[in-house]
């Protein structure tokens, strides 16, 4: 009869060859859908990936290459690689007991085709993340290198976001506060451009209205869930913005500039509430619900900008 270590290695075995079946079968179905939306003309991103995992070290290395859609009569059109883009990274984490969640990244990657010219970003990422008793906080910090046409970059990135829950309290209210910092350009041909560019920002990390995004910027917002049952989560958030500097525009997602706001007085940008409820319906399946109010700061309302209302509702489908 085998003893308790063993039995024990062979169900970590078990598990570690069922999570290795989940990766290779997740990579599959993202490649089978990126060929998908291929063959009816989108832009995608064929990615090649080389990963390692193991109880304390996580190691992910990938490269990948933009696909564009272009008119070759007599076909009427077609997709092929764009050898001009690309975007590449390497992260590695580091679980340090007792906290398994702190982790540090270093991801170096690059972009190219810009309005400058042919843009490359190297971006340095260090990252903390903590999660202990009724405390979570992550702090994150990024600084970016590179060229874009005959100018060199140089930027940087700071954002935290933490909270405390009260976890014997009804609802199991959490009170949360989100910090987020990100370089604008203060000399203007000067040979140096120091705007962050945040590549590929993800709108959910503010809203899914088209605020401003992580360049140029100071952001903060404190916020407030509530658990009434426990796959119900309501959010009131307060958006607070400004620009880090008034030498530079500010900017919406994904990284575009606001015409007429570069060089212009006022660092106010606007304020934004937000509400949010979301509901785990089942294992398969979940629900949200999102308005959002915008009120814009007078630099963007000088550029021609007007005070905006947004509502969301999603219905999502996982396995």
């Amino acid at each position: 009869m085998p003893s308790i270590n063993q039995r024990e290695s062979q169900k970590q075995g078990s598990d570690v060859q069922i999570a290795a079946r989940s990766k290779f079968r997740d990579r599959i179905l993202l490649f089978g859908a990126a060929v998908s939306v291929c063959l009816i003309g989108g832009s995608v991103v064929l990615a090649f990936e080389i990963y390692h995992v193991n109880q304390a070290w996580f190691f992910f290395a990938w490269s990948s290459i933009f696909m564009i859609t272009v008119e070759s009569p007599p076909f009427p059109r077609v997709t092929v690689p764009d050898c001009g883009r690309g975007f590449k990274g390497i992260t590695l984490s580091k679980a340090v007991p007792p906290a398994p969640s702190r982790r540090w990244d270093g991801q170096p990657f690059e972009r190219a085709e810009d309005g400058g010219g042919k843009e490359r970003r190297n971006n340095l990422d260090v990252r903390y993340q903590i999660v202990r008793g009724p405390v979570d906080w992550d702090l994150e910090g990024m600084w970016q290198t590179g060229r874009v046409g005959g100018e060199q970059t140089r930027a940087w990135a700071v954002g935290s976001v933490g909270g405390y829950t009260f976890e014997h309290a009804r609802w199991s209210p959490r009170i949360g506060l989100q910090l987020d910092l990100a370089s604008g350009d203060r000399r203007r041909g000067d040979g140096t451009i120091g705007t962050f560019n945040p590549l590929f920002p993800n709108a959910y990390y503010f809203t899914l209205m088209s605020t401003p995004t992580y360049a140029n910027l100071i952001h903060l917002r404190p916020s407030l869930e509530l658990r009434p049952v426990q796959n119900l989560k309501l959010i009131a958030r307060v958006g607070l913005q400004w620009r880090q500097t008034t030498e530079d525009a500010v900017y919406v997602i994904p990284n575009r500039p606001v015409a007429g706001t570069a060089g212009m007085p006022g660092r106010w940008t606007g304020i934004y509430e937000q509400l949010r409820a979301e509901w785990q319906i089942n294992r398969n399946w979940a629900a949200a619900v999102e308005g959002v109010q915008y009120q814009v700061g007078d630099v963007i309302r000088r550029a021609g900008g007007i005070n905006a209302n947004y509502v969301n509702v999603e219905l999502r489908f996982g396995w």
